[in-house]
């Protein structure tokens, strides 16, 4: 959760973390601390969930909040992604939620554009040859 969040909701007090969060682009994050127990609903499951905050760039997060969810997420709510059918479903406390992916991305809330592109190295590409 953003600490811009955090300060809106104020759920509760942090806890001070140790934690360093590597995200999909190899990046290290250093959370500001944590937040445990904060209770989250998807569609009608709710369930507890601890959230790190971190002092996020909120430039691009005017209309949408950022919010990640790892394999903690995943772990409680029994994630099952079936990747062919493009179902995503969360299971808790005996309820189950199903999202259809390929729906959903059929009517996107606006376009994006691209804010970021790896390029590899000359020297790089002789490796992957």
């Amino acid at each position: 959760m953003s600490l811009s969040i955090y300060k809106v909701l104020n759920p509760r007090p942090l806890k001070e973390t140790r934690v360093i969060i590597q995200l999909v682009d190899m990046f290290n994050s250093y959370p500001e601390d944590v937040v445990e127990e904060v209770l989250i609903r998807v569609h009608e499951l709710i369930f507890p969930m601890d959230f790190y905050i971190i002092d996020m760039d909120d430039e691009f997060a005017s209309n949408s909040t950022h919010i990640l969810l790892g394999k903690p997420f995943m772990k409680t709510t029994r994630t099952k992604i079936d990747v062919h059918k493009g179902i995503l479903s969360f299971e808790f406390d005996g309820k189950m939620v199903t999202y259809n992916i390929f729906i959903a991305m059929k009517y996107p809330n606006n376009s994006e554009s691209i804010f970021h592109v790896d390029t590899i190295d000359p020297i790089m590409q002789n490796d992957f040859k």
